[in-house]
């Protein structure tokens, strides 16, 4: 799917009614619509009230992608998100995915994972190669079973210790805290 990016830097109402005239001439289209980073319209029924849950815009998309796909209307239905490579560097408000139990986010951007704290049914989660600085929110989550951590090497060492004293060899460490 194509993207079509508005970037206005002052949204008046003006430039929100010329995007919108946009989309409505465009409705069988097969682009997603972004105006300044927020998806406002993408095709296939994709439900609305996701458009502008997370911050990042990637993530949006990835997560837009799977809920046409699957025929998902609500947010708690999505149990699994697999984003690896997109570009994600934001997961602030991931947390309104509260039926997620597994994610996939290798390969990105990610630094913070402050927002993963709230989901409280998370079992399962792969971080590969990310510039962590910290899991600090993972050490605590519970439900947590499986987390992948190879090539995230700016980690420290006894962050992940106290991660795989609790879940075991269903840890996949970084090098450089294998002992």
């Amino acid at each position: 799917m194509s993207r079509l990016r508005i970037f206005h830097p002052f949204p008046t109402r003006t430039a929100l009614c010329s995007a919108l005239l946009l989309l409505a001439s465009c409705k069988n289209s097969h682009y997603t619509y972004t105006f300044n980073d927020n998806v406002v319209y993408a095709p296939g029924g994709t439900n609305q009230s996701v458009a502008t849950v997370l911050r990042d815009a990637n993530l949006q998309g990835c997560l837009n992608q799977l809920m046409e796909a699957g025929k998902l209307v609500e947010l708690e239905e999505v149990k699994l998100l697999a984003c690896p490579g997109s570009g994600i560097s934001s997961l602030i408000g991931i947390e309104k995915l509260t039926g997620l139990e597994q994610l996939e986010l290798s390969d990105n951007k990610i630094s913070d994972l402050r927002p993963l704290e709230m989901l409280k049914n998370l079992r399962v989660i792969g971080l590969r190669n990310n510039p962590l600085n910290s899991i600090a929110p993972l050490v605590d989550m519970q439900p947590l079973r499986f987390v992948s951590l190879q090539g995230d090497d700016r980690l420290p060492c006894k962050e992940v210790a106290s991660l795989k004293a609790r879940i075991g060899n269903t840890l996949s460490e970084p090098v450089h805290c294998v002992e």
